[in-house]
Formats: structure tokens, sequence, C-alpha cells
């Protein structure tokens, strides 16, 4: 799938998995942070990914949306700083958050609707498959997850694959 043709498409909004949105917020915050990070590392991240992680958003669209899962896990997953550049950090999080647009759905209501989701993956990607659903571009590097959407004929972009181009 081409940019060209992704923006091509109709979506409500994008929303970047937990982990992308970490190399995006790293990445925002201090470009040089994404090759000491240990789990952007772990992922194999580079500065040029994020490069064409902001490329691909902005093709798309440049309007983010997360659900308080998604923002949970970044928070719990990046809190490898010191005090002062995890105090530092976090307060960016809290600017960059006035930025995107929350989508809330109560937990209950996101198993229900999507339980084959909840029992596979759990409760954040289950309320991404829940903004799927309602026409929202899932960008993920999360191949389980990718492979669910597509074979429920939902909007999903593996990252992994633009990463190669």
């Amino acid at each position: 799938m081409s940019i060209d043709y992704i923006s091509s498409q109709k979506f409500k909004g994008i929303v970047v998995d937990t982990n992308l949105l970490i190399l995006l917020l790293i990445g925002l915050y201090d470009l040089d942070e994404i090759e000491k990070n240990k789990r952007l590392k772990n992922n194999s991240f580079e500065k040029e990914d994020f490069h064409k992680l902001v490329s691909l958003i902005d093709a798309v669209s440049n309007e983010i949306t997360i659900t308080p899962n998604i923002l949970t896990e970044v928070c719990n997953l990046t809190e490898n700083y010191n005090n002062e550049t995890e105090y530092a950090f976090f307060k960016f999080i809290e600017e960059f958050v006035k930025t995107l647009e929350e989508r809330n759905a109560n937990s209950n209501e996101i198993i229900h609707n999507n339980q084959t989701a909840f029992y596979k993956f759990g409760l954040s990607d289950s309320s991404i498959t829940n903004l799927s659903k309602e026409e929202y571009l899932i960008i993920t590097v999360d191949l389980p997850l990718y492979h669910f959407l597509i074979s429920q004929n939902l909007p999903a972009i593996n990252y992994t694959d633009f990463r190669l181009i």
C-alpha cells in the first residue's frame, strides 16, 4: 500500500499504537534519545524511522487519536529516565497530549464490542480495534494485531513495511 493510496482514503483520524507513539514522542522530545532509549533500541528504531513515521502521519492526517489505554502503556514503558529527565519528558507528554484527540470508552464496552481482540491481545489493543471499527486508520508495528485487523477488513498499516521504503 503506497502513501499516495493511503492519503487518498478518508479516515476519521489515525491511531498510532504504543510502540510507535513512544518513537514519536521521544523523537519530538529529543531526536538523539531515539538511539539511546532501551525500549526503542529493542525495536531497532533509528532516527530515520522517526522521520518516516512523521511523513506517514502527515500524509494521512495531522490528527492523531489515542485512548487512555494507549497513553497509560506509553507512560509505563517510558519510565526509564533518571528523575530529572523523566520529569521533563513527562511534562512534554502532558503538553503533547493536549494536541491529540482522545477517545474514551469504558472497559466493559471495549471488552463487549471486541471480545475476540480482548482475549487475544488485552484491553489496550481492544481499544485500538474499537477505533478501527469507527474508520480510524491504525498504524502499528504489532504484527499479530495488524493481521487481526486486516482479517476483519479494518483499516491498518504495518509500519514495518514503510521502514523498508
